[in-house]
């Protein structure tokens, strides 16, 4: 296989980890650069609305910096779908107990170099 086909496959999961790394720095301007307008972002361990453009996707990620903010997510596995990434992680800083966390799944899909769609799902 080419490098650049390799590339190519390898995309959605290095966006994904510096997604993930954006969002432990609390780095909103540059996490924004990563999504593209129409992101679709569903979060359902708060059965949030779904959001539908950047503007409001970057909203969210903000109010959730400010509600937790030690919030953390730890890759514990990654996986690459070509387009999409699921991406396997726990979420800490939800309470003052360091240990406490939550067990999440998100799917992250990429077109383009950018962030078009998360779905995060959390065992409650």
């Amino acid at each position: 296989m080419s490098p650049y086909k390799m590339s190519r496959i390898e995309e959605s999961i290095r966006i994904t980890l510096r997604f993930v790394d954006l969002v432990n720095k609390k780095d909103l301007l540059t996490l924004s650069e990563l999504l593209s307008n129409n992101c679709v972002f569903e979060d359902l361990w708060e059965d949030s609305p779904i959001s539908a453009n950047k503007t409001e996707v970057v909203q969210y990620l903000s109010n959730q910096f400010m509600k937790f903010p030690k919030g953390k997510m730890v890759i514990v596995e990654a996986n690459n779908l070509v387009h999409k990434c699921i991406a396997k992680y726990n979420y800490f800083g939800i309470s003052n107990d360091d240990d406490d966390h939550l067990k999440c799944l998100g799917v992250f899909e990429v077109k383009s170099g950018m962030i078009s769609s998360v779905s995060l799902y959390t065992k409650k």
